[in-house]
């Protein structure tokens, strides 16, 4: 009886189309407070059509609400739909900033369920975090990597 349950639960697992957001971090090498860097991502993320849902700066994160990418071709004839949210978390003692990009779809016939991102949603999420550091400071340039 115990192994059909752990097949159960192994078969439960493999189902599963569970995907990872994706996160670039960047370092901060700059002397700009936690509250003025999170204004900066507030900015760059209203700027890129995005919402914040939650700002909290004693513990460093910012989220947004989810933006609509429903392209018109596939909503109409594929009847599929994508959302995007991103959010930022401060590491205060590496000072480094990860910011995270969650994408999620939806098929007609299927709940929400996290998607991979492509490579223009990549593009976006490097940009997006040169931006942040643009607005902090020109010390705080360095390259951002995935991870």
């Amino acid at each position: 009886m115990t192994s059909i349950r752990i097949l159960f639960a192994v078969l439960a697992l493999a189902a599963c189309d569970v995907v990872a957001p994706s996160r670039v971090t960047a370092p901060i090498e700059s002397d700009a407070t936690p509250m003025s860097i999170l204004n900066a991502a507030a900015v760059v993320l209203l700027r890129e059509g995005y919402a914040v849902a939650a700002l909290e700066p004693d513990v460093g994160i910012l989220t947004t609400g989810w933006q609509d990418e429903t392209s018109f071709s596939d909503q109409v004839f594929l009847d599929t739909s994508r959302r995007s949210r991103i959010s930022v978390v401060l590491d205060f003692n590496l000072r480094q900033l990860d910011v995270q990009m969650t994408v999620q779809k939806k098929d007609a016939d299927y709940p929400w369920r996290n998607d991979d991102l492509s490579g223009r949603e990549r593009n976006r999420l490097t940009s997006i975090v040169e931006a942040i550091q643009d607005r902090i400071g020109p010390a705080a340039a360095a390259r951002p990597a995935f991870r």
